[in-house]
């Protein structure tokens, strides 16, 4: 009977044991089929539509994508974080929760289970591990594509970890049920307490073509209780084009360090990286001085007498209870 390996692992802190008779084989396999230029087609797709009449959806699409390629860069690096013996089985186990609390655990310094040969888990800590076989030679410069790399990804992380980043994601891939484009805000000075400004006296503070407009939950004392307001946010979608080509990047260096680890030749892995330092930046370029507005809801915490869990449940026995006196 053949031997049969075995890689224990953790996801954020759910201990799971992968079996196979070649777990390293199976591994590399995995990871040769993952392909980073997805999120850059993407985007070169989406781009080309901006400014045709059917704009607001090549933004939508860019906007889901975004949200869509920091999953799986994040899964991808994590998956290398806690297991890069065993990234197929990672990636096959972890839920959202988990994954957004590794990612989290990382951006806040905090312990982390880890395979990885060193602490504490920064993001700085993980670049100069996955850079690690690529030198160019000069050392400065290898030092700023480590620097340009750790703060990329510091930056991909706050935005994956926004509450109203994930809303918006869910409201505009479920079904589109979010209202698209950008929202505008004037603000004048009242000539009577109480009227409006004319338009001739209003102050145009904010003005974007491309946004949503989505519902988020508000809680009321409990997570059993809620309520729900609107959020308006703005943004360019070039701005994510941009970040789908970075996506793209370091999905390509994170799957080249993974396949070295796993034995393939280093020269036969190529490494990339942005020659213009600026160009990391770009998905934070074009910004709004006010790129979110929230309609609040009309009801308060303060105002509600929060139902219990079996008081909820108990519409059920009394929709029950109704159909068996008939």
């Amino acid at each position: 009977m053949a031997e049969i390996d075995i890689v224990r692992f953790a996801v954020n802190e759910t201990p799971y044991c992968f079996w196979d008779l070649d777990a390293k084989q199976r591994n590399l396999d995995f990871i040769n089929s993952i392909d980073p230029f997805y999120f850059q087609h993407i985007a070169n797709l989406h781009s080309e539509a901006l400014d045709g009449d059917e704009k607001q959806y090549a933004a939508a699409a860019l906007r889901v994508a975004y949200s869509h390629g920091l999953e799986s860069f994040f899964a991808l690096l994590c998956a290398t974080v806690q297991a890069p013996d065993c990234v197929i089985g990672w990636l096959l186990r972890y839920q959202n929760v988990e994954l957004r609390e590794v990612v989290r655990k990382i951006s806040e310094r905090r312990r982390i289970y880890s395979k990885l040969q060193t602490k504490p888990v920064t993001w700085d800590v993980i670049v100069e591990v996955i850079f690690s076989y690529f030198i160019t030679g000069d050392n400065d410069k290898d030092a700023k594509i480590r620097k340009n790399f750790a703060r990329l990804w510091q930056r991909f992380a706050s935005d994956f970890l926004q509450d109203n980043h994930v809303y918006e994601y869910n409201s505009i891939k479920h079904g589109l049920r979010a209202r698209m484009g950008g929202f505008h805000l004037a603000m004048g000075a009242e000539d009577i307490p109480g009227v409006p400004a004319p338009p001739d006296k209003m102050r145009m503070m904010v003005d974007s073509e491309f946004g949503s407009s989505f519902y988020v939950p508000v809680r009321l004392q409990d997570r059993h209780n809620f309520a729900v307001m609107q959020q308006s946010v703005n943004w360019d979608p070039i701005n994510f084009a941009y970040a789908l080509q970075l996506i793209s990047l370091s999905i390509k260096n994170v799957t080249g360090f993974l396949k070295i680890l796993h034995g393939i030749p280093i020269k036969e892995v190529p490494f990339s990286f942005c020659d213009n330092d600026e160009t990391y930046d770009e998905p934070w370029r074009r910004q709004f001085s006010i790129s979110s507005f929230g309609m609040n809801s009309q009801i308060s915490p303060e105002a509600v007498c929060p139902a219990t869990k079996e008081e909820i449940l108990a519409v059920y026995d009394q929709k029950q209870d109704s159909k068996a006196e008939r």
